[in-house]
């Protein structure tokens, strides 16, 4: 192991954590409510509040998701990454992945809830989203050094 590689190993565990701990959220979700400890379907039968929730739902998924994957690139990022590159790498690393793990858990809630498959295809495409973002040392150590 490098010494690059030891400096940032404890982020990268961190950070694996993190991604971990939002996916097995969503796996306990999925399991609650299929096991039938969760009542499916309880959803208010208000249509506008499910209409509202629905839309700032996916304008959340929408926005952050991109926003997520492009983090590390943008300028002031990088000026925080090469100040402190640990430090830097667990703030901007675990603020990408709650940008794509609470949408995820968020609308795997709610597909259970309302029974919309609009909801289940936002989670599955946060979940995916974390084959881009998955803190390998590799990719922590080239996040790291932008624009060096």
């Amino acid at each position: 192991m490098t010494m690059e590689e030891n400096t940032l190993h404890p982020a990268r565990k961190l950070l694996l954590g993190q991604l971990i701990a939002y996916l097995l959220l969503a796996v306990a979700v999925v399991v609650g409510f299929e096991s039938d400890l969760l009542e499916v379907g309880v959803c208010a039968e208000d249509v506008f509040v499910k209409y509202q929730v629905l839309m700032l739902m996916e304008v959340l998924t929408i926005c952050f998701i991109p926003l997520a994957l492009k983090m590390l690139g943008l300028s002031a990022v990088r000026r925080r990454l090469k100040a402190d590159r640990v430090r830097g790498l667990v703030l901007f690393g675990s603020c990408r992945l709650a940008m794509i793990g609470v949408p995820l858990v968020a609308n795997t809630i709610l597909y259970y809830m309302s029974m919309s498959v609009a909801y289940g295809y936002m989670a599955i495409i946060g979940g995916l989203c974390f084959t881009f973002v998955y803190p390998s040392i590799g990719r922590c150590i080239n996040e790291t050094n932008i624009g060096e």
